[in-house]
């Protein structure tokens, strides 16, 4: 895919709007890392549209799709026992970034695009 090229898709990632804040955990949120030792947090959410959305490429960039924290020692002072909540993994995914409109851009994998004209699957 280039630059200004015609695309179609149904598919798209739209920011989840969730966040950690270490001093105010959700119930989830505390139940995960109680569980588990740490909190998976989806940074984007897949949407899917019913109708086919047509758009031009403007740019191609990298984004978080999930991250995990986890409490550890804190990184501003190594040597402090203070426990803090901390990114320890990111999973990146390669979006373009496709116009259809002037309000903004959808989040779109390359696999998940067709070239204008061609069929494209739900």
């Amino acid at each position: 895919m280039k630059l200004g090229e015609r695309v179609g898709f149904y598919r798209y990632y739209k920011k989840s709007g969730v966040s950690v804040d270490e001093e105010h955990l959700t119930e989830e949120q505390q139940k995960e890392l109680d569980d588990n030792d740490c909190i998976v947090m989806n940074r984007l959410k897949e949407h899917i549209s019913d109708v086919s959305i047509e758009g031009i490429i403007c740019g191609k960039r990298r984004r978080a799709l999930r991250t995990t924290f986890e409490f550890g020692n804190s990184s501003y002072n190594p040597d402090s026992y203070e426990m803090k909540l901390g990114i320890t993994k990111t999973e990146i995914v390669v979006v373009y970034l496709v116009a259809s409109k002037l309000s903004g851009f959808y989040l779109v994998p390359s696999e998940w695009l067709k070239r204008a004209g061609e069929p494209n699957e739900n």
